[in-house]
């Protein structure tokens, strides 16, 4: 559990990231939790809006992966259908590539298919649990090439940091407990 909880907030950091959204990873653990947003009162007004609206933005990335309601339930089934459809003609990390490239070729949005990716990881046995870490969020950056061939690339190498992060993650709560 304590895995799954760090993994989604770093998975929310790094897709709040790519999104334009950069946000301290412990400022959003605290804003997961309740814990009222703090800003330096000698900012200024800009830097003040720019980190509220980074925070705004990631805690509603984490609601997708947590606590989504009814409307991003159906949003998350669409994607989750879409992935099926699409991705089950392949293995499952280049039929997940496929798919995620063709989803948002066609103006599918972001949140609903990163949290379709944490089941459909399940459902494909590339995972015991669902992971919301592994999104491939790094091939979805501005600079990153939309050649499909060439960004397939990109998201495979993306996923497979994601994964050496969450070993080292979990290494490190088990270091930590032992």
């Amino acid at each position: 559990a304590a895995w799954a909880y760090r993994a989604r907030l770093d998975a929310v950091r790094r897709q709040a990231a790519v999104d334009g959204q950069a946000i301290d990873p412990w400022s959003l653990a605290a804003l997961v939790e309740g814990v009222r947003l703090r800003l330096d009162p000698g900012a200024r007004l800009s830097d003040r809006g720019t980190i509220f609206a980074a925070a705004r933005h990631a805690v509603a990335l984490y609601q997708w992966s947590s606590r989504p309601d009814a409307a991003q339930q159906a949003a998350i089934g669409a994607a989750a259908a879409h992935l099926t459809t699409v991705a089950d003609r392949h293995s499952p990390l280049l039929g997940a590539a496929c798919a995620i490239h063709t989803w948002l070729d066609r103006g599918g949005e972001r949140p609903p298919l990163r949290a379709a990716l944490a089941t459909y990881w399940v459902r494909r046995g590339v995972t015991a649990r669902p992971c919301p870490l592994l999104t491939g969020a790094a091939a979805l950056a501005a600079e990153a090439p939309w050649t499909r061939d060439i960004w397939v690339r990109h998201f495979l190498a993306a996923v497979a940091t994601e994964a050496a992060d969450g070993l080292a993650l979990l290494r490190l709560i088990e270091r930590s407990w032992g």
